[in-house]
Order: structure tokens, then sequence, then C-alpha cells
């Protein structure tokens, strides 16, 4: 009934009634319960006394404001899959790129080198490779008398004048023949043209062939008989007379004068007993 009546000791200074203060005030979050001030106004008649501790109040947002929400966006501290997807694309890409480029440039370089080296072949054959036969008109010539011989630009005359058959080396050489025998043919060349280059003959243009040797050169050593004819660069008018061997125990067969252009004479031979060639 103190509401009608009201109670001594706790009415405001208007004497109404305004009920019984609590012992004290629960605690906020947790902290101790605080006693109860009395002297807190109500909105409308004063300022509000908080009845909340210092320590918790720095946790709550001032009065009549929004809450704070942070601009910055969440990271995830896992890496995205489709960008991890991308650059695994672009580091194979690379790869594949650096590891095919050098392989093309090392196929094309090779493929360039058999380009020119089988050009360079084909022109070496070009240069080297005999003509046919009829573009040559091959002298026939006989032993022991003089023959005209036309050698591409060159004229000689050219006599064949002995072959003979030996068995051994020449006296003090240490060059024995593989076949088991030589055969020495001397001759003599004299230029008749006048043309200012001269065309060289050396020992390989010379061939001997028989029934048992085809196109066989004539022998660089030679077992050692002098003079040997190796090569020849006459002056026009000059005259050259010495020996060409052929390594082989045959004793007839037909000498050739022979080079790239094809065959300019030719002498059917008949070697002489086994005797000293020049003698």
């Amino acid at each position: 009934m103190g509401w009608l009546f009201g109670k001594k000791g706790s009415s405001g200074e208007d004497g109404l009634y305004r009920g019984d203060a609590p012992a004290s005030a629960p605690g906020l979050d947790g902290l101790e319960p605080t006693s109860y001030q009395r002297s807190a106004t109500y909105p409308g008649s004063g300022t509000y006394q908080s009845t909340v501790a210092p320590e918790a109040r720095a946790y709550l947002p001032p009065a009549g404001s929004a809450p704070t929400v942070s601009a910055t966006p969440y990271a995830s501290p896992y890496p995205n899959h489709a960008q991890t997807q991308q650059r695994a694309n672009r580091t194979l890409t690379r790869s594949l790129i650096g590891f095919l480029v050098p392989i093309l440039l090392i196929g094309g370089l090779v493929v360039t080198g058999f380009v020119v080296v089988g050009n360079y072949q084909d022109e070496i054959s070009n240069v080297f490779e005999s003509a046919p036969a009829e573009e040559v008109q091959a002298l026939q010539g006989v032993v022991g008398e003089p023959a005209e011989v036309t050698v591409g630009g060159n004229s000689y005359r050219i006599t064949i004048q002995t072959a003979t058959a030996a068995s051994s080396a020449a006296p003090g050489s240490i060059f024995s023949p593989a076949s088991g025998g030589f055969l020495v043919i001397e001759l003599s060349l004299t230029r008749t043209d006048t043309n200012s280059a001269v065309r060289q003959i050396s020992w390989f243009d010379w061939k001997f062939t028989s029934d048992t040797d085809t196109d066989l050169d004539s022998d660089l050593i030679g077992g050692g008989y002098e003079p040997l004819l190796s090569t020849l660069n006459l002056e026009p008018d000059a005259t050259a007379t010495g020996l060409i061997v052929f390594d082989t125990t045959a004793s007839a067969g037909t000498l050739s004068l022979t080079n790239f252009e094809g065959t300019w004479a030719q002498w059917p031979i008949s070697a002489t007993a086994p005797g000293m060639p020049g003698g």
C-alpha cells in the first residue's frame, strides 16, 4: 500500500514515493555487483548516471552511433585455384618454347648444311666427272713413233719409246713392288702450242689397262726408277724425257693419257723381256 500512502524516507523532494532502493545493482559482463546510485536522474529531469563499471564502458560504442565496419576486404590465406592454374599454364608454355626453339634452330642448321654439302658435292662431281667418250676423240698412237696429241687447250708431240717389264725395284731402292713387278715406260713430250695457259699433266693422268688390271694409275714412287715424270708444266717448245711406272706384273695392255675431260690418246703396249729400263 506504499504507493498510496508513501513511505517515510523513500520519497523525493516532490514528496512522491519512488520505491525502495535495492541493496545493489547486478554487475555487467561478469563484473562484481555495484552499489545502487540513487543520485541518478532519468531522461527529462537531467543527466543519467551510468551504473556500468568504467572497464565495461570501454567496450561499448557511443550512444546513437552506428557500428563501424572495416572496408578492408577479407584476404584468404589459400591461393586461388584459377590463378594457380593460369600460372602453371604460363610456366609450361615458356618451358615448351624454350625447349622447342633450340631444336628448331639446330634442325634448320642441319638441313641447311645438308643442302650446302649436297650442292658442293654436285659441283665437285660436275668438275671432275669424266666427259662422255664421244666428246674426245682419242688418238691411237704407235710405240716408237711421235704422235700429235691435244690435251685441253694445249698440244704435244709424244713418243712412247720403250716398255720394260722389271721384276724388282731400281738398284738401291727400298720400294719393292706390291704386285711382284713393275712396268716401266720411257717417253718424251714436246709442247707445240703457244697458249699463255698450260694444263698440268700429272702421274695419275697416265693409265694402264690389261687383262688383269683395269685403269691402273701410274706409281708416284715408281720403284725408285729415275727420272720419273710425276708432274709436267711445259713451256712452249719445251721437251721432257723420263719414265712412268706401273706396279703390275702385266707386260701387255693399253697405255692411256686421261683426265677428267676424257681420254686424249692411247698406245698398245707390249713390254720386252725383263731388263734394266732405259738401258
